[in-house]
């Protein structure tokens, strides 16, 4: 989400141009909700041809209903129009101790915490690390060419996820429909911890590969494979799970209806395929 922000904002001062400009955003925290939101910069710097522009303690605020960013510095504020609908998916997030950096074509992006609300289930993630190698732009403010360059070769990262835990009867009721006998296993709670470590993702030319540790009452790699398109028409991102193996145990079917609990407006699972609306 931050990344479209600071993208947005860099974008709308470069149309004239046919590549992006050299960017390092540090320490960049924030906070959104009820359609509006606000970050700190600590310290910003980007080139453009020639010429190097240099911030520090900088606030932006974003207003999804008014579709405006505006940038406050001690002596100067600056007024963008964007259209931030593609926060529809959130109901609230925030970020922590967040860097960007975007040198020629190598384009990262790191986050020490995360946290957001999707749907009715909480997310708190841990050192997320993304990285894209950036293709040839025929619009430079055109943001789904950032997108269409991860999923042409990117990557992405991260330490821990910890989210809201489910009940047991209900998670070995969700096991069955992939044929995982759970019923000689004892519990000791009623409701499972839910954490996953050390997520790792890559794609290239559309194909998705990735692995996590799920770290609850089984301690099991689950390992993933898939396709991802961006439908520039319709403004959604479509994503199809192709494989899932808990261990030993296939768990597409496990999976998919885990992903069916994140429904919403934006969010939709029709049998393999997850549709995301990034309008």
């Amino acid at each position: 989400m931050w990344i479209k922000i600071i993208l947005s904002l860099l974008m709308t001062s470069t149309i004239a141009q046919a590549s992006l400009p050299e960017l390092f955003f540090e320490n960049v925290n924030g906070v959104y909700t009820d359609g509006k939101g606000s970050a700190h910069v600590m310290d910003a710097k980007y080139k453009i041809d020639n010429v190097l522009l240099m911030h520090k303690d900088i606030e932006v605020s974003f207003n999804k209903k008014e579709k405006n960013l505006v940038l406050l510095g001690p002596s100067t504020v600056v007024h963008f129009g964007f259209d931030f609908s593609f926060l529809n998916i959130f109901r609230v997030f925030d970020f922590k101790d967040v860097d960007v950096k975007l040198k020629e074509k190598d384009f990262t992006t790191k986050a020490g915490s995360l946290f957001t609300q999707i749907g009715k289930f909480d997310y708190n993630v841990e050192k997320l690390s993304l990285k894209a190698e950036i293709q040839d732009m025929d619009d430079p403010n055109n943001l789904d060419q950032i997108l269409d360059s991860f999923i042409i070769k990117g990557s992405a990262s991260v330490d821990k996820v910890t989210y809201t835990p489910a009940s047991i009867s209900d998670f070995k009721k969700e096991l069955h429909l992939d044929k995982v006998n759970l019923d000689s296993l004892k519990f000791a709670n009623k409701m499972i911890s839910a954490k996953l470590r050390w997520l790792k993702l890559d794609v290239t030319e559309g194909q998705i590969k990735g692995s996590v540790l799920v770290d609850s009452w089984i301690n099991a790699w689950l390992r993933f494979n898939g396709k991802i398109v961006n439908m520039k028409k319709a403004k959604v991102l479509r994503i199809e799970l192709t494989r899932a193996k808990l261990g030993y145990f296939g768990v597409k079917r496990f999976v998919l209806k885990a992903l069916r609990k994140l429904e919403s407006d934006n969010i939709s699972v029709n049998g393999n395929v997850i549709n995301i609306s990034i309008n």
